[in-house]
């Protein structure tokens, strides 16, 4: 396997769709930043971290900061996950799609281990534009 399997958004929701009111994410770029997403009606929380592929395909990830539409301060994460396995394929998901899945040997965002692609590519401002949807999100719950 390689790192480029992993590049993309990948999502919980995708599997089931159409569509629920909530959603887990985990997003990572081709640079070995990544963040995770926790969605409920609007994005509520999103956590950033930095991963790495050990010489034996194991993903380690390192959490950085935590931005929340609750909180406008940040917050350090501590976020740690070591010497994770995954399997990337193509599988029939629970809504009867076939799609690429992702599964980790280990939760990764609360008690999910496996995501299903929404998208291959993730722009370089999506980012951005979710950090300023929770600063928005704040300032609407002040």
């Amino acid at each position: 396997m390689s790192s480029s399997e992993l590049i993309g958004i990948w999502s919980v929701d995708v599997m089931y769709g159409p569509g629920a009111q909530s959603d887990e994410r985990i997003i990572f770029t081709e640079n070995g930043s990544g963040w995770l997403e926790f969605l409920n009606w609007d994005i509520i929380q999103v956590e950033t971290f930095d991963w790495s592929l050990s010489s034996d395909n194991k993903l380690n990830i390192k959490g950085n900061e935590v931005y929340s539409m609750f909180d406008p301060t940040r917050s350090n994460s501590d976020l740690s996950l070591k010497n994770l396995t995954y399997l990337v394929e193509i599988k029939k998901t629970p809504s009867g799609k076939e799609m690429k899945t992702i599964t980790f040997s280990d939760s990764v965002i609360l008690n999910d281990n496996e995501f299903g692609l929404e998208k291959p590519i993730v722009e370089s401002n999506y980012l951005i534009d979710r950090l300023k949807m929770i600063e928005d999100g704040y300032k609407g719950n002040e």
